[in-house]
C-alpha cells in the first residue's frame, strides 16, 4: 500500500469519527455540575432534537515527503434529516502540489435503511452505491461525559461564545477503532497499537447564545495524526530504516476541519431520485 493511500485511509477513518463524534453525542451525555460544561451539553442536545439542518464542511489538509508537499482542500454542503436519516452532500475535493492540482466534484445521497447507511456517490460521471453498518455512537458511548476533562471558554461576542472541550485519549481510541470496523477497514493490515498513546483530545465549538445550540465545531487532527504516525514506526514490522521517515511525514501532516450549522428545521424534504437508486452500481467503501 502506497504512503498516499494509506494516509487517505487514516484521514478518512478520523474525518468519519470526529463528524460522527461531534455531530452525535448531545443525547449520550448526562447532566454535568460544571456550569460551561452543562451549556455545551445542552446545546447538544437542542442541535439533535432538531428535525433537519444544514451544515457546510471545509477540511484543509497537507503531508510532506522527500521535500515535496501535498495539499488537500474539501469544500461541502449538505442537507440532512434526522429521523430516519437522509442526506444530500455536494462536495468538491482539490488536490495537488505546487506544479499541478486535480479538482473533483462529489455530488452524494446518503440513507438509513434496514440498520445500514446506503451511500450514492457520483465522482466520475457515473453513481456508485456503497453500505456500512449503521454507526451510532449514540448507541455506543453512554459514559462519553466521563470522557470530557474539561470545557474552558475561549472567546465570547455578542453573538457567540466559543468553548474548547478536551476528552480523554482512550475515548478517541475506542471511536476510531469502531469507526474503522464500521467501514470493513480491519481487513487492512493495522497492527493492535496504532491507536495506542493518543493522548487527550481538544476541538472548539461555537454557541449561539441567543438559541443556545451548537452552530460550529472547528477540529484539528494533526496532532493525532502525529501520534498514530509514531505508532506505526515504532511496530516491530516496519524495518528500522524506514523509522524516521514514516515520523517525519505524520508529524508534519496536517489536517483540519470546519463545520458550520445552519437552517435549523428549515431544511426542504430530501428525495433520493429514483435513477440514482436504479443506476448506481455496487461498489466496496474501502
Amino acid at each position: 500500500m502506497s504512503r498516499v493511500k494509506f494516509l487517505s485511509k487514516i484521514i478518512m477513518v478520523c474525518l468519519m469519527t470526529m463528524l460522527f463524534s461531534v455531530c452525535s453525542i448531545g443525547n449520550a451525555i448526562a447532566a454535568i455540575n460544571d456550569d460551561h460544561k452543562e451549556l455545551v451539553v445542552k446545546a447538544y442536545e437542542k442541535l439533535f432534537a432538531l428535525k433537519s439542518y444544514h451544515m457546510t464542511l471545509e477540511t484543509t489538509g497537507s503531508m510532506s515527503f522527500l521535500g515535496q508537499t501535498m495539499n488537500m482542500v474539501m469544500n461541502g454542503e449538505c442537507d440532512a434529516q434526522v429521523k430516519p436519516m437522509v442526506a444530500k452532500n455536494v462536495m468538491t475535493i482539490t488536490v495537488g502540489d505546487a506544479s499541478a492540482k486535480n479538482e473533483q466534484k462529489i455530488v452524494q445521497y446518503i440513507e438509513e435503511t434496514k440498520g445500514q447507511f446506503a451511500i450514492y456517490s457520483n465522482m466520475n460521471g457515473h453513481w456508485e452505491k456503497q453500505s456500512i453498518p449503521q454507526y451510532n455512537p449514540l448507541d455506543e458511548y453512554a459514559n462519553y461525559s466521563k470522557a470530557i476533562t474539561s470545557v474552558i471558554p475561549v472567546e465570547e461576542t455578542a453573538e457567540v461564545a466559543v468553548f474548547a472541550v478536551t476528552m480523554d485519549g482512550s475515548y478517541l481510541k475506542e471511536n476510531l477503532e469502531r469507526a474503522m470496523n464500521s467501514t470493513n477497514m480491519k481487513k487492512v493490515s493495522f497492527s493492535d497499537e496504532l491507536f495506542k498513546n493518543l493522548g487527550d483530545f481538544t476541538y472548539q465549538v461555537t454557541i449561539n447564545k441567543e438559541t443556545a445550540t451548537i452552530v460550529k465545531s472547528d477540529i484539528d487532527m494533526s496532532g493525532i495524526l502525529a501520534a498514530i504516525g509514531n505508532n506505526i514506526a515504532n511496530d516491530k514490522v516496519v524495518p528500522a530504516e524506514q523509522k524516521s521517515i514514516i515520523q517525519g511525514v505524520f508529524s508534519n501532516t496536517r489536517l483540519a476541519t470546519t463545520v458550520v450549522f445552519s437552517k435549523f428545521n428549515n431544511v426542504d424534504k430530501i428525495v433520493i431520485p429514483n435513477e440514482v437508486k436504479v443506476n448506481s452500481l455496487p461498489t466496496k467503501l474501502i
